[in-house]
């Protein structure tokens, strides 16, 4: 049996360079497959696809200030089996999503 597949969604409005911070945490998840899901401001857009990062995320476009609304945003843009969602100050330890999707093992999760 296969793992799971995770869209990692990152909403980021005004924070560049935490977001980057995000992302290179992100960067040394342990688990496959996933992907992450950049939902953000322009300014945030352009700083990604400037970095090393550029072409290993999906980078969606958002300039509202709305974290639900990005969320949402990012959820629908996810080709993931599970979405998880982190905030762009937080720096996700290399097991996290090893962690999450344990959870769904459990037979009174699905």
């Amino acid at each position: 049996m296969t793992d799971p597949s995770v869209s990692v969604v990152v909403a980021s409005h005004g924070r560049p360079e935490s977001l980057l911070w995000c992302l290179s945490a992100l960067g040394g998840q342990a688990y496959q497959p996933f992907e992450i899901v950049v939902v953000a401001d322009l300014a945030a857009c352009a700083y990604v696809s400037e970095s090393r990062f550029e072409g290993r995320v999906k980078l969606v476009p958002f300039e509202e200030p709305n974290i639900a609304a990005a969320r949402n945003k990012g959820v629908a843009e996810a080709a993931g089996e599970i979405i998880a969602f982190v905030d762009d100050d937080a720096a996700a330890e290399p097991m996290w999503l090893h962690h999450l999707v344990a959870g769904f093992d459990l037979p009174e999760v699905m």
